[in-house]
């Protein structure tokens, strides 16, 4: 039996879980009443994904100005060195002054 990768969603079509589920499986929590969704929103950018029954497919769950909001931060997040990088910076400066001696 293989095991399908799955997301189960509300009625409102929002994400509930994200499971791994045999063909039974499937058909068995359809027939009790769950939604289970067999297909992702690949090589799409969704900050909040909600299924559309209605046309089968992913939407984004964001207005446009919450879109808006979110692709800014990513951009300013781009500018600036993350905290794990300013880390190996540190690390690196501190071996280069053990190393050559605190020149």
């Amino acid at each position: 039996m293989r095991n399908n990768s799955v997301i189960e969603v509300n009625e409102s079509g929002e994400i509930i879980d994200h499971l791994l589920m045999t063909n039974e499986e499937i058909e068995t929590a359809g027939s009790n009443g769950r939604f289970i969704i067999t297909h992702g929103w690949e090589e799409r950018r969704l900050f909040l994904p909600i299924f559309n029954f209605e046309i089968s497919d992913w939407e984004e769950g964001l207005s446009p100005e919450e879109v808006a909001l979110k692709e800014e931060e990513i951009q300013q997040n781009k500018s600036h060195p993350s905290k794990e990088d300013m880390n190996a910076i540190a690390t690196m400066e501190l071996a280069e002054m053990v190393v050559g001696g605190g020149e």
